[in-house]
């Protein structure tokens, strides 16, 4: 699981707008990535939105597996 955070300056914004902005933009992000996604908060400020996700990454255990090969031969190495 990863938390990534995206803040979008706006000049001149309407604070009433921030949150429907917000919004689209979450779902846009939502749709360009293509994963599960969860909106953990929505920060509005007075000229940025910060939105805070939790992107799910589903990794079958095969791949797990040879993910962590990798890992342990690189430490392995130095």
């Amino acid at each position: 699981i990863n938390i990534s955070v995206m803040t979008v300056h706006l000049q001149g914004s309407d604070s009433e707008l921030a949150k429907p902005i917000s919004i689209f933009l979450f779902r846009t992000l939502r749709t360009l990535l293509g994963r599960e996604h969860k909106l953990l908060n929505i920060d509005v400020g007075v000229n940025e939105i910060r939105l805070e996700l939790m992107l799910g990454y589903y990794v079958s255990i095969d791949n797990l597996d040879e993910t962590l090969r990798r890992v342990v031969n690189k430490k392995s190495e130095t």
